[in-house]
This record gives C-alpha cells, sequence and structure tokens, in this order.
C-alpha cells in the first residue's frame, strides 16, 4: 500500500489539508503514467519507474 497527501500551506486557513489517496502499488505499476484525482484535487501525475533492488 502507498498514500499521497496534498496541503495547501498558505497560512491563510487552518484548514490545509487538500486530499488524501491510498491505494495499492501493484496497482499503480500496471501502467508507467498514471493520473489520480481525490479529495480536492483535480489530477495528481504518478510516474512509476522501476530501480531494481534498493536497500
Amino acid at each position: 500500500t502507498i498514500g499521497f497527501a496534498v496541503y495547501d500551506h498558505d497560512n491563510l486557513s487552518r484548514d490545509d489539508g487538500l486530499g488524501y489517496w491510498h491505494g495499492s502499488l501493484q496497482g499503480l505499476s500496471s501502467k508507467p503514467m498514471n493520473s489520480i484525482t481525490f479529495g480536492n484535487v483535480g489530477s495528481f501525475d504518478v510516474i512509476i519507474k522501476k530501480k531494481g533492488i534498493v536497500n
């Protein structure tokens, strides 16, 4: 599982959380470019690149 959170840190309001998304990394890795929508975020582009083994 992987998650993304988007915040607005302009200090003009107390409610700075624009949206949160969580889902399967395997679902995202089925295509190299993904555009997801969540909360008040109209489009969040995710690019998946395989880097091999990372310790």
